[in-house]
């Protein structure tokens, strides 16, 4: 999981949810009249959408009319597309278009067991197309523990975990999940499917110990008073964690501290990730491009443009040694960028850009400029929370899923808020 936005359309609406304190303690604990429904947003800004049942028939629908549009059938390809007004009209398999519909468009299942096809993967639940004048957002709306499944694919698979470390993410991620519920009511939507938020996979098969880790948490979240905690978790911090305002621009809360990931028995307990010690280097002509390329996003660059690179150095780092701030420095001015954007300042393609913000920085130099950078570091995310390594490591060494999530989220306390 990272706060990166993967909608560019999308980013500048998204807002932190409020933190909470330990000092405050609830009237009452959240509640749920039975497991409740997440919406989590699988496209933005689409020009079409083409979806086909796999195992049984879906009825199509305008949200809150109860007349039917159409029903999809078994193996049938229909779709959606938006009109210049923003209406969304349906593509039935002959490619005939439905009058346009100023009101979403829901797609529901109307047998058990089915699932439809959206591009290269499956959902279960229904589908709902909203239309915007830029295009076509697509919606996943089904149960949390449904959601969950397609979440534990991709975050931590089944296989080879071991069980207590599975139970962790899978409160985790819950947690997470029902916090943001609500939380992006502009977009039509609780949560994105990528990195934004957690990956999700739709209705990907999930190993047996990942079903059986669900199962027996059923419900179960982590709270700081009477509150749902942000429950942010990173692949591997590199054997510390990072607290909330070393990574993102949020207030600090007790929940969300640096702690040590090291094992008593020696090493560290996410050591044995192949991202716990990394090296990044780059000559000068690369090092320019990518500051080109990115710096803009970071930082107010002046009319002339970045100019050439004088100097790029560590402006400040925090007692862990994640670095807080790097500045650079070319013939048109000084700039600085901070926290967990310095990662993606080093984005370059498909790249996601650093590892961490946990590294030591070297340069080589020629005719006084940086002719070289070399940046030896550790870890792999935005270091925030559960790291997923560490828990794996320590679930290995006999810790129970309970003493896991009380390490990385200190002073939270485990609840169950549905059956």
């Amino acid at each position: 999981m990272d706060r990166r936005a993967f909608f560019a359309a999308g980013a500048g609406l998204i807002a932190a949810c409020a933190a909470t304190t330990r000092g405050a303690q609830p009237a009452s604990k959240p509640s749920f009249v039975g497991e409740p429904l997440v919406r989590v947003g699988l496209g933005l800004g689409r020009p079409d959408a083409r979806f086909q049942p796999i195992g049984g028939r879906y009825l199509i629908r305008e949200k809150q009319s109860d007349d039917p549009i159409a029903v999809a059938a078994d193996g049938e390809t229909w779709g959606a597309a938006v009109s210049a007004g923003g209406d969304v009209r349906v593509v039935d398999p002959r490619g005939w278009l439905s009058r346009p519909h100023a009101r979403p468009v829901r797609v529901e299942p109307l047998d058990d067991a089915t699932v439809l096809r959206l591009g290269d993967a499956s959902y279960g639940g229904a589908l709902e197309l909203l239309g915007v004048a830029g295009g076509l957002t697509v919606v996943n709306e089904l149960p949390a523990e449904a959601y969950l499944r397609g979440v534990l694919v991709r975050e931590m698979p089944g296989d080879g975990a071991p069980p207590e470390a599975l139970k962790a993410q899978a409160v985790a991620a819950r947690t997470y999940a029902l916090k943001r519920l609500g939380s992006r009511a502009a977009l039509g939507f609780d949560l994105f499917a990528d990195v934004q938020d957690q990956v999700y996979a739709g209705a990907a098969p999930v190993a047996p110990a990942a079903e059986r880790a669900l199962r027996e948490t059923r419900g179960r979240v982590l709270l700081a008073g009477s509150l749902l905690i942000d429950a942010y978790f990173h692949s591997t911090c590199g054997g510390t964690t990072a607290a909330v305002e070393e990574a993102f621009p949020d207030p600090p809360v007790p929940y969300l501290v640096s702690v040590d990931d090291a094992n008593p028995k020696g090493g560290y307990f996410c050591e044995r990730s192949r991202y716990f010690r990394w090296q990044a280097s780059y000559d000068r002509d690369r090092l320019e491009a990518v500051l080109a390329a990115n710096l803009g996003r970071f930082a107010v660059l002046p009319p002339a443009g970045l100019g050439s690179l004088t100097d790029i150095d560590i402006a400040a780092s925090s007692s862990g040694g994640r670095v807080l701030a790097l500045r650079i420095e070319t013939t048109n001015g000084n700039f600085q960028v901070v926290r967990n954007d310095i990662r993606w300042l080093f984005a370059e393609g498909d790249s996601p850009g650093l590892r961490s913000t946990l590294f030591l920085l070297r340069k080589e130099r020629r005719s006084g400029l940086v002719d070289s950078l070399t940046l030896t570091g550790g870890g792999w995310g935005h270091g925030v929370g559960m790291c997923q390594m560490g828990a794996i490591g320590r679930a290995a060494g006999g810790a129970t899923h309970a003493e896991i999530l009380e390490h990385y989220y200190h002073g939270a306390r485990l609840e169950r808020l549905y059956d």
